[in-house]
């Protein structure tokens, strides 16, 4: 799959809106929303010695110049694809390194997403594809809010951008028309 996880293609095929694809993929993506959902309202949905004391996730990648003018703080947004993030920093570092060593790219950035308490719209993930990962699965167009951004004059893996995010705490709560992010 040259070299691609397949939920790329998944949310490649999303984010893009390509019918085709969609039109194959489209059982697998319904499993998994329907798993990621059907844990709303559920009390035990997901345990409470795993979620993050301070309450953040993260997700590590890139963020290609062309999309940064989209991510400023105040903005409110629906993702086009399953959001996966880690409960554990160091986790979403990898994913940085990872991007910056093999793409060699410069725009290497970290997420750092607030989760309210019973967010609707997010699953707790078990068993993944990282050991011991401790992943927060977001359903697709789930509702950012964008707190702030800090642009690293010098994107490294050591030094990436910082993108700060809230989790809407329930996305039927919220415009269906909100713009989607470019870049995710």
């Amino acid at each position: 799959m040259q070299g691609k996880e397949f939920c790329f293609y998944i949310n490649d095929a999303l984010r893009n809106d390509d019918k085709e694809l969609l039109t194959l993929l489209m059982p697998v993506i319904r499993a998994i929303n329907a798993n990621c959902v059907a844990q709303r309202g559920a009390e035990s949905a997901i345990p409470r010695d795993v979620w993050p004391a301070n309450g953040l996730c993260y997700r590590g990648g890139e963020l290609p110049k062309a999309h940064h003018g989209f991510y400023s703080a105040g903005r409110k947004y629906r993702v086009p694809g399953f959001l996966a993030t880690s409960l554990q920093q160091g986790v979403a570092d990898s994913f940085i390194k990872r991007h910056f060593f093999l793409s060699g790219s410069d725009c290497v950035v970290l997420w750092i997403i607030q989760v309210p308490p019973n967010c609707a719209q997010v699953s707790f993930v078990e068993h993944s594809n990282v050991g011991r990962e401790q992943e927060f699965l977001f359903a697709p167009y789930s509702v950012f809010t964008v707190l702030r951004v800090e642009l690293s004059p010098a994107p490294s893996e050591l030094a990436p951008h910082r993108v700060f995010l809230s989790a809407a705490q329930d996305n039927r709560s919220e415009p269906e028309d909100l713009p989607l992010a470019p870049w995710f």
